[in-house]
């Protein structure tokens, strides 16, 4: 009897712990694909203001400069 219940409360404990690594896992996906998100937004702004400063005044100059200086 005392056997049974050493191994369900491993088992619980196991459970548990596996719960855990699973909702770490998830916030740090989420926190990479905010920071991953977070950079491309501020690094498009950061081309395209390069670009508006490097006098490409229409669209078509400007997305032909971004494709240049991005590789």
């Amino acid at each position: 009897m005392l056997v049974v219940l050493v191994v369900l409360v491993v088992l619980v404990v196991l459970a548990v712990l596996a719960v855990l690594v699973v909702l770490v896992v998830l916030v740090v996906l989420v926190v990479f694909v905010v920071f991953v998100v977070f950079v491309a937004r501020t690094r498009a702004r950061s081309v395209g203001a390069i670009a508006r400063h490097a006098g490409c005044r229409t669209r078509r100059r400007a997305t032909a400069f971004t494709r240049s200086i991005s590789g």
